[in-house]
């Protein structure tokens, strides 16, 4: 299985959040990991979409985890940024 560049940058944006607890932006999330602002959008809309990753308005808004860390596991954060994780389509 090769995980692609999409799925590394998801990872370290999960980790990102689970060292950082409070509300992060997505300004500093990107900064710190250094992606684009654009790029780390697309990213965390995928693992909000999958409820890995929520977003709360307002003047201390910004992205934390939708769950505790520990119940994160890293297939989950793939498998919201690539898909279906098997090494060729027929084991799917």
């Amino acid at each position: 299985m090769k995980i692609s560049t999409k799925g590394i940058y998801a990872l370290e944006i999960i980790t990102d959040l689970a060292m950082h607890t409070e509300n992060e932006s997505i300004g500093n999330i990107a900064r710190r990991r250094g992606l684009s602002v654009k790029y780390s959008e697309r990213l965390i809309k995928e693992l909000k979409d999958q409820g890995l990753v929520i977003s709360l308005r307002g003047a201390h808004g910004g992205y934390c985890l939708g769950r505790d860390a520990g119940e994160i596991t890293v297939r989950e954060v793939l498998q919201a940024e690539e898909g279906e994780l098997a090494p060729v389509e027929c084991l799917t």
